[in-house]
């Protein structure tokens, strides 16, 4: 993607021309590393990526998307000045993305939220501080990528594939919980793993 949002994560379902199901994870900043174009072409649906579009571009054909914003990103996609409001209704800010993209959304922070758009938002209750370290956002990411591509039926229907995001942002959470009960006071993202 190019655009105003410079690190949303986006997790994306596409269907090859043989019928294969592939998926694709999207990091933060992917959009403004050169080496990301290839990858990013490769996705027929779209000219020049953007994740509004994008997604919206997605969810018109029927595949599905995951999007994983901390406050700020939410705040910038849907067009307010800060995060402030998002953090205001967080519960409100999960649900107008995942309605206006089409997207499972995660909404990263304290009492990380996974929203669809449809069923009741589930808020999680893993977690802590010691997530706020650069690259967990992107560990997140492959674990929710990772257990989407490894399901034969792709998580089934949306609701599927909510709770399999919402089980995968417990066991990020987790992971950073059972680091804490350890005595750590400080988590790299690569220890998540």
């Amino acid at each position: 993607y190019y655009g105003s949002v410079s690190r949303t994560f986006t997790l994306a379902q596409d269907v090859d021309e043989a019928g294969r199901r592939q998926h694709r994870s999207g990091a933060g900043g992917t959009g403004r590393h050169v080496g990301s174009k290839p990858l990013l072409a490769r996705s027929p649906q779209h000219e020049r990526p953007h994740v509004p579009a994008l997604t919206q571009r997605r969810a018109a054909r029927g595949l599905r998307t995951v999007l994983t914003p901390h406050p700020l990103e939410a705040a910038r996609l849907l067009g307010l000045a800060d995060a402030r409001a998002v953090q205001a209704d967080r519960l409100d800010a999960a649900r107008a993305l995942a309605r206006r993209f089409g997207a499972v959304v995660v909404l990263k922070g304290s009492g990380t939220i996974v929203d669809d758009g449809v069923a009741t938002p589930w808020i999680n209750p893993s977690g802590n501080a010691l997530l706020a370290t650069a690259g967990t956002g992107d560990v997140l990411t492959g674990l929710i990528g990772g257990l989407w591509s490894s399901r034969r039926d792709s998580a089934g229907t949306t609701a599927d594939l909510a709770a399999l995001v919402a089980a995968a942002v417990w066991r990020h959470g987790d992971a950073a919980d059972q680091a804490l009960a350890g005595g750590r006071r400080v988590l790299l993202a690569g220890e998540l793993i």
